[in-house]
């Protein structure tokens, strides 16, 4: 079987998913392959800078931001800490998966701390690693961040899911509420940088429940033509039984949208299987093909990755 991980990330990195089919040595796996299908165009950095520049890298007048401006930050992606990053003009080092860097998680002696709501485990270490940069010019910062995730108690089997993070702001939210005191006509409890195409779901519930935001479009996904064509010339020399793990709805469309490669999975059919990370992804591949090809992640890890491909095996075999 060929495994071909269409991606977003940078290819000169290293992949965990990757890493692990690597790590198993197994004869079932013939080519193991990642090819990233989209690209993130950066957009509205200048105005994410004027929102943050106080909080983290001004040192003097930080006690007046978070009743001033905002209490919280709202972080559902990785690129969302990029756009920070490319926002703020640092470099960060990504050259360790374990960040020095700790910030604090729990509800306590919060009046002047900064909330940063993070939905996953990787934002939330992209998030440190931007921490541990700023640092370098502004120590300290650590002190006056706390940093919440939803509690492995509480997630579903998809643990990045927006109504949990939701369900945490909210918790949070109705504990800080009595204590705000907004000094600023300005101020939103939180700020919301987010993708130019997210969906509505966070924002809905938050303007449902009357807690006050400003939302951002700082980042654009687009397809990436060199990516598609990569994967076209993959698909047209491979042999045997395909699986094309899909990462995000948007590279559901930048697969299915190219009249060449759409035509040339949809005339081999009975040799291609689709894995999808999770619902939202599983829901944008059934406007594609049919339910029957579709295999969904338990969890986005690469085991759960690994189990869907001994499936897959066992099933064809």
């Amino acid at each position: 079987m060929n495994v071909i991980l269409l991606k977003s990330n940078d290819s000169s990195t290293s992949d965990r998913y990757v890493d692990y089919l690597d790590a198993q040595h197994s004869p079932l796996l013939n080519n193991i392959e990642q090819i990233n299908l989209l690209k993130f165009n950066y957009q509205n950095l200048e105005l994410l800078k004027s929102k943050l520049f106080i909080l983290l890298l001004e040192k003097t007048n930080y006690e007046h931001y978070v009743d001033e401006y905002f209490k919280c930050l709202i972080l559902t992606s990785r690129q969302t800490v990029e756009s920070m990053q490319h926002a703020l003009n640092l470099t960060i080092d990504s050259s360790t998966n374990l960040p020095t860097v700790n910030l604090n998680t729990q509800l306590e002696n919060i009046k002047d701390k900064f909330l940063v709501y993070c939905v996953g485990e990787a934002t939330a270490s992209r998030f440190r690693q931007l921490v541990q940069s700023i640092e370098k010019i502004n120590p300290g910062l650590n002190q006056r961040l706390v940093l919440r995730l939803v509690d492995d108690s509480t997630k579903t089997m998809h643990k990045q899911n927006a109504r949990e993070l939701f369900n945490l702001i909210k918790q949070d939210y109705e504990l800080i509420k009595p204590s705000l005191k907004p000094t600023g006509q300005k101020f939103k409890y939180a700020l919301y940088p987010c993708s130019k195409i997210r969906k509505d779901d966070l924002s809905k519930s938050l303007s449902d429940n009357a807690i006050s935001y400003e939302e951002i479009n700082v980042y654009d996904t687009v397809p990436s033509q060199t990516g598609i064509d990569k994967l076209t010339a993959s698909l047209d020399k491979l042999d045997g039984v395909n699986i094309l793990v899909f990462f995000s709805p948007s590279g559901c469309e930048s697969v299915f949208k190219d009249k060449n490669l759409s035509t040339l999975i949809k005339s081999k059919l009975n040799l291609f299987k689709m894995v999808s990370i999770g619902p939202s992804t599983s829901v944008k591949l059934k406007n594609y093909v049919d339910a029957s090809l579709i295999y969904e992640l338990s969890e986005p890890s690469p085991k759960a990755l690994w189990n869907s491909i001994l499936t897959i095996s066992n099933q064809i075999c």
